[in-house]
């Protein structure tokens, strides 16, 4: 999610334990099941690391449902840190791994939306909502669908849980603003878009900028700016195929978001 208000400054380096892939943590999942660990250090994936971008809307990517992570590794903290700066970058309070082209389950918050404020900022694996209390409207706006903003209803209270950089669960209940976040960011990890959530009237509102985002993102196809869609499903399907096989990441074949 984006900031109301801009901030001027950026993230810093080096806001993350780095640990070597040779000691990646493993991680229960928090369905209950356990997975072999995930392996995803590679040389392809550290060339592309630093092209990590925020795709937008209708990137196939936003509505490709993420994976469980199974371990802790260095490229963990990589994706982590780059995804914190990024969202510090464009002025967001959250940001998911889909709308960076990650695969597995990791958000990243800072309600605050200030980089200097560490104490308020979160990692969080493989993060999901429990329950749901009250309900409540606001705006809300998505760094995937940059300018647009609409009032959307999220329960007032959630109860959430998730993993830490150290493997270590969380479990708390959230209000208000960091409750909204938590549901805007999980949805994301799920498919979901603000504009699923959205009422008749703001849907309709939003139709026209709707339409030029999905203008834009052919004619940058079309310009070979942005790979086919049918090349990037492609992709997000054998990355799918072969977590599911074995725990790993088809990673010579990793392309960057764009």
């Amino acid at each position: 999610m984006p900031l109301s208000q801009r901030q001027e400054h950026l993230a810093r380096s080096g806001r993350v334990q780095r640990t070597r892939g040779a000691d990646a943590t493993p991680l229960a999942c928090v369905d209950g099941r356990r997975y072999n660990p995930v392996v995803v250090c590679s040389f392809e994936f550290f060339v592309f690391e630093n092209c990590m971008k925020i795709v937008v809307y209708p990137h196939p990517a936003l509505r490709h449902p993420t994976k469980p992570l199974s371990a802790i590794d260095k490229q963990v903290h990589l994706d982590a840190g780059r995804m914190l700066e990024l969202m510090y970058e464009h002025k967001g309070l959250g940001l998911a791994a889909n709308q960076v082209f990650l695969p597995y389950r990791i958000v990243v918050l800072n309600p605050s939306g200030d980089p200097q404020q560490r104490d308020k900022e979160e990692v969080l694996l493989n993060p999901v909502v429990l329950e749901r209390k009250g309900m409540i409207e606001g705006e809300e706006g998505c760094l995937s669908f940059p300018g647009l903003f609409q009032k959307i209803r999220r329960a007032k209270t959630v109860r959430v849980q998730a993993y830490n950089l150290r493997g270590e669960r969380i479990e708390k209940s959230v209000s208000d603003l960091e409750a909204r976040l938590w549901q805007h960011e999980v949805d994301h990890l799920d498919g979901i878009l603000f504009i699923d959530k959205m009422g008749a009237i703001a849907r309709l509102a939003s139709r026209n900028a709707l339409r030029e985002f999905e203008q834009e993102f052919q004619r940058a196809q079309e310009k070979g700016e942005i790979p086919p869609t049918a090349e990037l499903e492609r992709i997000l399907k054998e990355r799918d195929e072969a977590m599911d096989k074995d725990g790993s990441l088809p990673l010579s074949n990793y392309v960057p978001p764009i």
